[in-house]
């Protein structure tokens, strides 16, 4: 429960910062949160897919466009609200300054490339993983529900 709870508070904290993007580009806002996501979210059934995300926003081309065209839509709003169980770990140019939690993550699941989202199943083995930038929300949702 504790597990969850933790997961459900960065779930939420990531929702939040996926709100604010670089206004120089023309990309639509996603749809405000509301206040105190954590505390008046229900839980999230522990059966969701769960899809993790490694990412450099800082420095990576293909990650900002991820970040703008996708991840700050409301249909990606939507559906890593309610039918997924998303992380994301933003890893700066410089890795060694990533946390360390991430940077293992990484090794066990073979991240090389940025982005890339790997889908997970209950026990944290590695299910799927999709590499690169996509235009739309509904080629990940096709992604994960076809790998489980």
């Amino acid at each position: 429960m504790k597990n969850l709870l933790v997961l459900l508070l960065i779930a939420g904290s990531l929702v939040y910062t996926f709100m604010f993007y670089d206004k120089d580009e023309a990309v639509p806002e996603a749809a405000p949160a509301p206040e105190n996501t954590q505390a008046a979210a229900p839980a999230k059934p522990q059966n969701l897919p769960h899809v993790i995300l490694f990412t450099g926003t800082s420095w990576c081309g293909a990650c900002k466009a991820l970040e703008g065209k996708v991840l700050r839509t409301p249909e990606w709003y939507e559906f890593a609200r309610n039918e997924i169980q998303f992380t994301k770990y933003d890893i700066p140019q410089n890795s060694g300054a990533a946390p360390r939690q991430a940077l293992e993550l990484m090794q066990k699941y073979g991240v090389r490339s940025f982005p890339t989202m790997v889908l997970v199943d209950e026990n944290g083995n590695k299910v799927s993983q999709k590499v690169g930038a996509y235009a739309h929300v509904a080629a990940y949702r096709n992604w994960v529900f076809a790998s489980m």
